[in-house]
């Protein structure tokens, strides 16, 4: 299978969703013929402590492990939403 890149996202206040992502990059980990850049993206990055979930650095833990970029975004506030586009051509290139 070939690959450009890769975007996976999961929600800081849902750990269900940070779970079936880590299944998800061992899934494609397992089928994947070479190298692909993919980002990791906790999405809802501007919510406060007390309602995440999962933690900023859970989210680094796991794209260490599987050898991604990572990055907190946030659509409503508009947090890092240019910058983790350039991180994906750069890798690219």
């Amino acid at each position: 299978m070939s690959c450009h890149g890769m975007i996976l996202v999961y929600d800081v206040s849902d750990r269900h969703s940070f779970e079936s992502v880590s299944k998800l990059f061992s899934l494609i980990n397992s089928v994947r013929e070479a190298f692909c850049p993919t980002l990791l993206l906790g999405n809802k990055g501007d919510i406060p402590l007390v309602g995440r979930k999962v933690d900023s650095n859970e989210g680094k833990q796991m794209a260490n492990r599987f050898h991604a970029h990572f990055s907190e975004v946030s659509i409503v506030v508009q947090i890092r939403i240019f910058g983790f586009s350039s991180t994906v051509l750069t890798t690219r290139c």
